[in-house]
């Protein structure tokens, strides 16, 4: 039987016995997940999917991403990412160049512009960080840190087990 860790509780499933922590975890992580990019998008007037792209694009190797590539980074359809890319070239934050090693696909790359609307973002991100913190414990804030990476580390471990 499995040792039973402070603040689990064990419940009996038809594959065994597992321990789960307090009820619904995943669904407060969500909430909260919802809650921040919401309440981010509002503050600075833009729609979160179009701030992932801007993230992605800021955070790629060479600065550079295609359409395909940039989707399943952001876990959505190239669909998706089309429009909200035509929405960005049009306002000049973004732009496309031929990929050099196929003509028929495109590289997307943030314009002088649109690095600086990602560094405006960027900072107002911080900003709201420390409005959000106040009140918490370093010691709070780093065991969050420490809870959050660990199970991003195992949802990763898990889904690259699942395909190998």
């Amino acid at each position: 039987m499995p040792e039973k860790k402070p603040g689990l509780r064990t419940t009996s499933h038809s594959e065994g016995t597992h321990d789960h922590p307090g009820p619904h975890l995943f669904q407060e992580i969500v909430r909260t997940h919802q809650a921040l990019i919401g309440n981010f998008s509002l503050e600075v007037g833009m729609p979160s999917a179009r701030m992932g792209v801007l993230r992605q694009l800021r955070s790629s190797e060479d600065g550079s991403l295609g359409v395909v590539d940039l989707a399943r980074a952001l876990g959505v359809t190239p669909a998706i990412v089309t429009r909200q890319v035509q929405e960005l070239e049009t306002e000049g934050l973004l732009r496309r160049r031929s990929n050099p090693r196929d003509r028929r696909r495109s590289q997307l790359h943030l314009t002088a512009r649109g690095q600086r609307a990602f560094e405006q973002l960027h900072q107002r991100a911080h900003e709201l960080q420390s409005r959000v913190l106040h009140g918490l414990t370093n010691e709070e804030v780093a065991t969050a840190c420490h809870v959050l990476r660990s199970l991003r580390m195992a949802i990763e471990t898990q889904r690259h087990e699942s395909r190998g």
